[in-house]
């Protein structure tokens, strides 16, 4: 399989690409996205990665690491850029990179009323364990 998203560990040079992933995919509004990527950036256990396809960000996902234990969480893709498999190459890669550190306690949060990425994420291997 030939990915054609490369990932890229993000930092505050990446606001404006992850805020407006954020509203589009999300529908969060600017100051809302903005907060959120400015907390994740700024958390000594938190890193966010973009998926850029030809140079452009089109996907965004985070990780939060508590005591050993990984959290893979807003996971998303450009309205006008979802249905293409980025998604998919984005968690994959973000796996990839958890896997290569030698993290072997990864989750996933993602919202079960989405239940295009709640599929996604049964079909991949991911079981359900709390749900709300």
């Amino acid at each position: 399989y030939q990915y054609r998203l490369k990932l890229c560990e993000a930092g505050e040079a990446d606001m404006e690409d992850i805020i407006k992933i954020s509203m589009s995919a999300f529908g969060d509004s600017y100051d809302g996205a903005r907060a959120i990527a400015a907390n994740i950036l700024n958390a000594d256990n938190r890193r966010m990665f973009l998926g850029k396809a030809d140079g452009q960000s089109v996907a965004m996902g985070a990780v939060a690491n508590n005591n050993g234990s990984n959290s893979i969480h807003g996971l998303g893709v450009l309205a006008e850029q979802q249905g293409k498999g980025y998604g998919k190459e984005m968690l994959y890669g973000i796996l990839k990179d958890l896997l290569e550190r030698g993290e072997e306690k990864i989750s996933l949060d993602v919202n079960s009323e989405n239940q295009t990425a709640f599929q996604l994420y049964k079909k991949i291997g991911f079981e359900v364990q709390s749900a709300w």
